[in-house]
């Protein structure tokens, strides 16, 4: 009896990428079989299935591989293949040309066609030509590392349109590649390397639904369900409000609120007619209004909507007689230029001005933060376009004759663009720019502290150039522009806060500057009591607030506070 042979069978990887293009993802496949047994003895046939995945979303691959095994044992009998496998050269897989010396060679792809959805499957039958006895088993054999599983997403009530969004960390920060789209059996497929992912599905009219999966090498299927939103309540019905001053004033402004503070407005405001009549559709609800023109003391007053129309009349009352001179222009950059000559008159400036300040004329923040720079420089402020320097400024420059120019903010305000026609003008060109407006802000602060610094040739430091700084809201420009006045004339920095918190690079700078007093502009809408909180933690003396019911009567406080008998205003 002939002795029983061990039998050998052993996977090796040849796996090589045709070449031609494809697309972010790796070409990436796989090979496996289910743990077999073989024995058997002379004339025998064992089949074995082979299943090769090529699993990379786009473009098209090919490779090959090779079963080796004891030629002396066994011989290739018969190969099938299925799922529509495409190989250039049908002898490369033939019973009767295994390809290699040392085996079975198997082919796949060609640089045309090779492009699998569901993989392919080799069916390889061997014939005993010996007597033999051998167990063995094969496991997966990962053809390149960073295999990617196929991850199902199943909205349990079959919901199309549900929007997959994956990430790879649990703050749903760094997202997975693209979305993808439940189906109309509401399943949506994504292709994943190994790991812990989360994830986020959204359909319009529905709540969204977060939740968390891990790949392990294998295709796996999250289920989850989306809870439909409760129907939205019929929109209410608006009523007619008249606006009407008795004394038939026109061009009066209405802005109406939805709170006490006047913070949050409704809408657009309107202005009365010649007949001091303006009217506003309202729900129903309470209301403040604002009534104001240039000349009339501002008149605000509470009102309430239930379901009818409705009359609110009032009367303003004429300021003291002043002289009244406007500065204007056809637009705010026209306008910048329009107040820059008319501050540096020749007969005052007979040099001109030696630097101007540069900001964005649709963003205010970093403007108004400029305005204790702009005193400090002795330096007016001109207004441009993100992409190109207007022409409106160009002819303030041409007037001004400056010798330098300082902009503020980053080139998402002001580009590169302005910078280099700047340039153009012979102009020395300088950039204060932070990664936000609060940044800005405390850079514009540092700049002149130590430009003194600078100036007294080392005999004072940074941080005893100021003691006291104003805090404002960065996302609110009206308080900024009500203190910008006094920021210049005190030369006392804006620092800029968010409405809750202090921002880590405003913080950093009253460290920095040595401040040890505060003053905040605006109510606890705009700067809450926590900050103020914050600050006396963090300051050696004082924590003011100079605040009205809006920022009307704001202004009013501050001019009453910084400027009790003003000349002009």
């Amino acid at each position: 009896m002939k002795d029983k042979v061990f039998l050998l069978l052993i996977f090796t990887l040849l796996l090589g990428v045709l070449a031609f293009s494809v697309s972010a993802d790796e070409d990436i496949a796989r090979i496996y079989t289910d743990p077999a047994e073989i024995s058997g003895e002379a004339g025998d046939t064992v089949e074995v299935e082979i299943r090769a995945d090529d699993v990379h979303e786009d473009g098209v691959a090919g490779g090959s591989m090779i079963i080796t095994f004891d030629q002396e044992v066994l011989e290739v009998k018969e190969i099938d293949r299925e799922n529509g496998l495409i190989c250039p050269k049908d002898d490369w897989i033939s019973a009767e040309n295994p390809g290699h010396e040392d085996g079975l060679y198997l082919g796949f792809g060609n640089a045309e066609k090779a492009f699998y959805d569901s993989g392919f499957l080799y069916r390889v039958e061997f014939e005993f030509l010996q007597d033999g006895d051998q167990n063995f088993g094969v496991t997966n054999v990962d053809l390149i590392e960073g295999y990617k599983a196929q991850v199902t997403f199943q909205e349990l009530n079959d919901l199309g349109g549900v929007e997959i969004t994956v990430y790879e960390d649990e703050e749903y920060s760094e997202q997975v590649g693209e979305p993808v789209t439940t189906d109309v059996t509401g399943a949506a497929v994504k292709r994943l390397e190994d790991g812990d992912y989360w994830f986020i599905a959204s359909r319009v009219g529905f709540y969204t639904e977060e939740g968390s999966f891990e790949v392990d090498g294998e295709d796996i299927t999250v289920e989850f369900e989306l809870e439909r939103l409760p129907p939205l309540p019929p929109p209410e019905e608006k009523v007619e409000v008249t606006f009407r001053e008795l004394n038939q004033l026109e061009g009066v402004e209405i802005e109406v609120y939805k709170d006490e503070e006047f913070e949050e407005q409704v809408g657009e405001s309107v202005a009365t007619d010649e007949t001091g009549e303006a009217k506003k559709d309202l729900e129903d609800g309470n209301y403040w209004f604002a009534a104001s023109k240039f000349g009339y003391h501002p008149h605000e007053k509470e009102f309430e909507i239930t379901g009818e129309a409705k009359t609110l009349e009032f009367a303003l009352e004429e300021e003291f007689d002043v002289y009244v001179n406007r500065l204007g222009g056809v637009n705010r950059y026209d306008t910048s230029g329009k107040i820059a000559q008319y501050a540096y008159k020749p007969e005052d400036y007979p040099e001109g001005a030696d630097t101007v300040i540069i900001t964005e004329g649709l963003a205010f923040a970093d403007g108004l933060a400029g305005s204790v720079l702009a005193a400090y420089l002795d330096a007016p402020i001109l207004m441009t376009a993100t992409e190109e320097l207007r022409e409106e400024t160009e002819s303030a420059i041409d007037f001004l004759e400056p010798d330098a120019a300082i902009i503020l903010g980053g080139e998402a305000a002001i580009s590169g663009e302005v910078e280099d026609a700047l340039e153009d003008h012979d102009l020395e060109v300088d950039r204060i720019a932070g990664v936000t407006r609060h940044d800005t802000a405390q850079l514009i602060a540092r700049y002149i502290a130590a430009a003194e610094e600078e100036a007294a040739g080392g005999e004072i430091e940074e941080a005893d150039v100021f003691d006291s700084v104003f805090i404002v809201n960065g996302a609110a420009p009206a308080d900024s522009l009500i203190i910008s006045p006094e920021a210049a004339r005190s030369g006392v920095p804006i620092l800029q806060v968010r409405a809750g918190d202090i921002p880590e690079v405003t913080e950093g700078a009253l460290v920095d500057l040595g401040i040890e007093n505060a003053h905040i502009i605006g109510g606890d809408a705009v700067v809450e009591d926590v900050v103020e909180d914050e600050l006396e933690d963090l300051l050696e003396g004082e924590v003011n607030r100079t605040w009205g019911l809006g920022r009307f009567e704001t202004s009013a406080a501050v001019a009453e506070e910084f400027f009790p008998a003003p000349e002009n205003v």
